[in-house]
């Protein structure tokens, strides 16, 4: 078979070498977007379950404002006057608007303001899913509240895996605060 005029000997096409070169370039490249597809799945995963729990730091946030504003705190165990069971201690704050009482009824943790005569004006639920709920004096104007619910469980590991191979679905978590009253309130100095 003849060339044609002008063609050089190296015209007649990609040697083998160099297509194995182009492949293995070509499949690291798919193997980079395959894991940063991944990778983008998981966090996308990880944020839809972070978004079950969003009341957890409100509700840590709320329940700091209350017993910094207050001028007295009361922490009281036992029943709650007949109205249904209670677990853990009642933590009464004292505000210059009136008291508030947080407790825990079951599973969930509520918040609400006392009538004149020591009753529950309008309870609101704070938090689902509480598996435990204990305050303790430290000192006159200080207490440690523990506050422990199920939530979203967290990746153990930063690679990608099956949704089988992740665990279970919720997990325990706790957090603990150290308050301490303003006393008086915020008043007109805040």
């Amino acid at each position: 078979m003849r060339r044609p005029a002008g063609a050089g000997a190296g015209e007649r096409g990609f040697t083998l070498v160099e297509m194995l070169v182009a492949m293995v370039l070509l499949a690291l490249a798919l193997a980079l977007a395959a894991q940063l597809l991944a990778e983008g799945a998981q966090r996308l995963a990880d944020a839809a379950a972070e978004q079950r729990d969003p009341a957890v730091p409100l509700v840590l946030a709320r329940i700091r404002g209350d017993v910094q504003a207050a001028s007295a705190l009361r922490i009281e165990s036992g029943d709650n006057g007949g109205s249904g069971p209670l677990d853990g201690e009642r933590l009464l704050v004292t505000l210059p608007e009136g008291t508030l009482l947080y407790a825990r009824e079951g599973d969930r943790l509520v918040r609400s303001p006392l009538g004149a005569g020591g009753e529950e004006l309008a309870p609101a639920v704070l938090l689902r899913g509480v598996t435990g709920w204990s305050c303790h004096p430290m000192g006159p104007r200080l207490v440690r509240l523990d506050l422990s619910y199920q939530g979203s469980a967290r990746r153990k590991s930063p690679l990608a895996m099956p949704p089988g191979w992740r665990g279970p679905r919720q997990e325990e978590r706790a957090e603990t605060l150290f308050l301490a009253t303003r006393g008086n309130g915020l008043g007109s100095a805040w």
